[in-house]
């Protein structure tokens, strides 16, 4: 190829790769989808309150079935003290959430998902420290989107007052369940 077509086709071929990148450069960047197992609050913001009783349902069930397997499972005193206080104060908050959910007529689930029914499977399936291990990071994990919810819920536009107080009282139980479950892996 002689010299002087050689440069055109670098020429064109510069051109062209410069063209590309001022048109990527200019559309929209579309956000990549949101990983439904990581919850944050801008992705839940707009919660119903549908969404929202059911959501906490099945996750403050998973927690109560979860710690209850902590329970016959573990022998560490501290993931026994923790799944205790689990079970205690997930209780009281389904039973509150009852409440609300039947004075807006809204049909809690009384079952596992099927997420929560496969952590639950593979944490039965372990024992000793590697049971303890994948406990203290399923609950730090399930509560970090338990926060995420429950702060959503508490800033949703459509979201009834009694609701949004409701999630606020127990966002810091969950808070605090989300550094006690950290702290048991320290």
């Amino acid at each position: 190829m002689p010299t002087h077509a050689r440069s055109v086709s670098a020429f064109l071929l510069l051109g062209s790769s410069a063209l590309a990148s001022s048109a990527l450069a200019q559309e929209p960047q579309t956000p990549a989808p949101a990983n439904p197992a990581q919850h944050s609050p801008a992705v839940l913001m707009n919660v119903s309150p549908q969404s929202f009783a059911t959501q906490a349902a099945v996750m403050g069930n998973a927690e109560i079935e979860l710690a209850k397997l902590a329970l016959d499972k573990s022998k560490s005193a501290g993931v026994r003290a923790y799944a205790q206080r689990i079970v205690k104060d997930h209780t009281v908050a389904n039973a509150n959430l009852k409440k609300l959910a039947t004075q807006e007529n809204i049909t809690l689930p009384n079952t596992l998902d099927s997420e929560h029914q496969a952590i639950k499977q593979k944490l039965a399936s372990l024992n000793g420290e590697a049971f303890d291990r994948q406990y203290q990071q399923e609950m730090e994990k399930g509560h970090d989107k338990a926060v995420a919810l429950f702060q959503s819920a508490t800033q949703s536009p459509q979201m009834p007052e009694e609701f949004k107080e409701f999630a606020a009282t127990a966002l810091s139980s969950l808070e605090d369940h989300r550094e006690q479950a950290q702290q048991l892996g320290q």
